[in-house]
């Protein structure tokens, strides 16, 4: 999921250097930017940056949690009083857009140098992925459009697990009898299994439309 804002520089300065910060982080890696690069981009001095920040892990852990509140309220905004099939194409479209770009090598990154950050927000994220989840698949199943006979928490499971594949598969070059899968062939590949594993006919119909509508808006 990606959140972005842009740059102004009427903003406070503390909030400069995280939008400056996080842009660099991504281009370049987290390693390659040192905190004099980022002052002087924002045009400031180190004493300024440490006013406001005593390290470079810390402007990383703040860069990290704020972004994730920003993801979790984007989230909230666009599923908020959605059906669940709409939800369906919410996470299919964010997906797409998020299986090419720099994000990965930037997740590798934190995860190598700074594993400490990395498992806290590994935490928060799974935490908030099994409620949602677990209350996307309810909501399914309340509105008619997934199969009654589903165990919500069980189905909520087998999906986490399924995402933590998906997850592996697309940071590393994948094959089939030497065959090598594009990024989008998998990611296409896993949305099919889970929605032949949740909709039942009527949602499997709803989907159809709702995918029908939003191709004819593209033409």
């Amino acid at each position: 999921m990606i959140v972005r804002e842009q740059k102004n520089q009427s903003l406070p300065t503390d909030k400069q250097i995280l939008i400056t910060a996080g842009e660099m982080f991504v281009q370049y890696g987290l390693r390659s930017i040192s905190i004099e690069d980022i002052c002087n981009q924002v045009r400031i001095s180190k004493k300024t940056f440490y006013v406001y920040y005593s390290s470079k892990e810390e402007l990383i852990a703040t860069l990290i949690d704020r972004h994730q509140t920003e993801v979790e309220r984007y989230i909230e905004q666009e599923t908020d009083g959605k059906s669940v099939v709409e939800i369906f194409l919410f996470f299919t479209q964010q997906v797409h857009m998020l299986i090419n770009n720099q994000h990965i090598r930037f997740k590798r990154e934190l995860q190598k140098y700074y594993p400490h950050i990395y498992e806290d927000i590994e935490r928060r994220v799974l935490r908030n992925r099994q409620e949602n989840i677990l209350r996307y698949i309810k909501e399914g199943i309340k509105q008619g459009y997934f199969r009654a006979d589903i165990i919500p928490d069980l189905m909520a499971l087998y999906f986490i697990e399924m995402q933590n594949v998906l997850a592996r598969m697309l940071e590393q070059d994948f094959s089939v009898n030497r065959r090598r899968l594009s990024k989008k062939v998998i990611v296409n590949d896993a949305i099919k299994m889970f929605a032949h594993m949740c909709f039942n006919d009527e949602g499997k119909q709803r989907l159809k439309q709702y995918l029908e509508e939003n191709n004819n808006k593209q033409q």
